[in-house]
Formats: C-alpha cells, sequence, structure tokens
C-alpha cells in the first residue's frame, strides 16, 4: 500500500525551492461544499492537484446517510480528471467525537 503523504519526497521539494532549483506555486480554493461552488469545481482541477477534502466528524455521525453521500460527491469531484489525483481527507471536530466507537463509525462510513 502507498503512503498518502511522502515525507522525504517533500522535504526533498522544499530544499529543491531552496536552492532555487525549482519554484512552486501553492493555490487555495475554498469551495466550501456548498451546492453554487460544484460548477467552479471544474475550473480548477485538474490531474495534477493535491485536494484537501475536509469534513465535520460531528455531522459525519449526526447525518449520516446526507453528509457521508455529500463527502462522497466531492471525492468523486476532485478524482474525476484522473485517479491518481492525491486526496487528503480531513475530519474536523475531533474533540466532539470523543468515543473510539465513534471514531470507528466514522471510518466504516468513508
Amino acid at each position: 500500500a502507498s503512503a498518502l503523504f511522502d515525507q522525504a519526497m517533500f522535504i526533498n521539494k522544499l530544499k529543491e525551492c531552496e536552492d532555487g532549483v525549482r519554484s512552486n506555486t501553492l493555490e487555495i480554493f475554498d469551495f466550501g461544499g456548498e451546492e453554487i461552488f460544484q460548477s467552479f469545481s471544474d475550473f480548477f482541477l485538474s490531474p495534477e492537484s493535491i485536494s484537501l477534502l475536509v469534513f465535520d466528524m460531528e455531522k459525519a455521525l449526526s447525518e449520516k446517510e446526507k453528509y457521508i453521500k455529500q463527502v462522497a460527491f466531492w471525492f468523486q469531484k476532485v478524482t474525476m480528471y484522473k485517479s491518481s489525483t492525491k486526496v487528503v481527507i480531513i475530519g474536523t471536530h475531533h474533540d466532539q467525537v470523543k468515543s473510539k466507537k465513534n471514531l470507528a463509525t466514522i471510518d466504516t462510513l468513508l
């Protein structure tokens, strides 16, 4: 299984930037999961994109089916250009989801 984050590669890229060998541009677009942004996201996504899919773990538990469908929609949206597109899934509100059982439920839902 491949790692989600290759720390050695990341450090090497930083060193290249510091040495002036290569420059990179970081652009961040927050689509907020809102329906109005669905059509705009197509303009900014590419096979080279690295997407951060941020979701509220508390909502994932309280609104299970509806919320997970929304998370799945955005996952499909950001990977539609190329299946190898990097997606980092980040769960927020961890402090509100205290039990290991709830965390396991979230893992199962995703």
